[in-house]
């Protein structure tokens, strides 16, 4: 997985660029789609790792801030961009300390994750057997592989597409996506070469056959207006806890 054309341009608006962000989403609002928040996760995972000066970490942690805009804007229901951009330009408002708080830990997170990673690697003797790991870990996310259905229940042309995919893969991976576990598939992955697992996770992603769920508040119900009160009163969204890494990764480890 990796960040699209169109995130990557998101990705490059200068942290705290508000008019900015919601001058794009406001042109491209396919921008809020779930995809785009994972491959930007992705993308400053990648700059993070290889990051060797500070103009580098800069746009990996950029990458960050626009990456949770988006998260937050879907997560605030039918209104949520509009909500969410009101309340960042508001002055003194604690969903702006929420929000860059949030940013700022998750990537720390990231910054040290792929430092104890690039810490192992250097630490492997060579010749250690390089693999390709698919990880999904969010407070507030559910990661679920789709296996599309037969050629002849295909109802769509998407659907079609991704069965010819799925069709293409070792009997092995097709019995580990068919049980929608993602140990099975990070177990078969670990057994390709490099280059064979990342076509392969290129391929699922192109077939929708990964697919990240998040938990959606709508402000306009009592239990939504209850929950907009607890964000504000705790500072956290649903679910969000300090220790736990919101990033959407594809490790490659010895």
């Amino acid at each position: 997985m990796e960040a699209s054309p169109i995130a990557k341009q998101f990705g490059k608006i200068k942290f705290g660029d508000y008019q900015g962000s919601l001058q794009f989403i406001s042109t491209n609002p396919e921008v809020l789609a779930e995809k785009e928040t994972d491959g930007l996760l992705v993308e400053a995972f990648n700059t993070q790792s290889n990051a060797t000066n500070r103009q580098e970490q800069d746009y990996a942690r950029q990458c960050v801030h626009q990456a949770l805009l988006l998260q937050y804007c879907r997560q605030l229901g039918k209104d949520g961009v509009g909500l969410f951009f009101k309340r960042i330009t508001t002055q003194g408002h604690q969903a702006r300390k929420m929000f860059l708080d949030d940013v700022n830990s998750t990537y720390d997170r990231i910054r040290t994750r792929t430092a104890e990673l690039n810490r192992q690697k250097a630490e492997e003797p060579e010749g250690g057997v390089e693999q390709i790991q698919l990880h999904a870990v969010d407070p507030n996310t559910t990661i679920n592989i789709i296996t599309p259905p037969p050629l002849d229940k295909c109802q769509s042309d998407d659907e079609r597409a991704a069965r010819s995919i799925f069709d293409t893969f070792p009997p092995g991976l097709q019995r580990a996506l068919e049980s929608a576990s993602l140990d099975k598939v990070n177990e078969v992955l670990g057994k390709m070469s490099v280059d064979e697992a990342e076509q392969i996770v290129e391929q699922l992603g192109n077939g929708g056959m990964l697919s990240l769920e998040e938990g959606v508040i709508d402000a306009t119900t009592d239990e939504g207006k209850k929950q907009m009160e607890e964000i504000e009163r705790t500072h956290a969204m649903p679910g969000q806890k300090g220790e736990e890494e919101r990033v959407v990764e594809v490790d490659e480890m010895d």
